[in-house]
């Protein structure tokens, strides 16, 4: 039985944008790097790359 997530990755095409939505949404970047970014929206760690 699933309780939770804990770490999602989303690989898309256009990772500026995408970073931008999320971070209008409020999720808080703690590390960028060339082709990707870890963001914390709440309790939940996203990677976009």
């Amino acid at each position: 039985m699933i309780t939770g997530v804990n770490y999602i990755t989303l690989s898309l095409p256009d990772l500026i944008s995408s970073i931008e939505f999320y971070r209008f949404l409020g999720a808080k970047a703690h590390v960028r790097w060339e082709n990707g970014v870890y963001l914390s929206p709440d309790d939940l760690w996203l990677c976009l790359s």
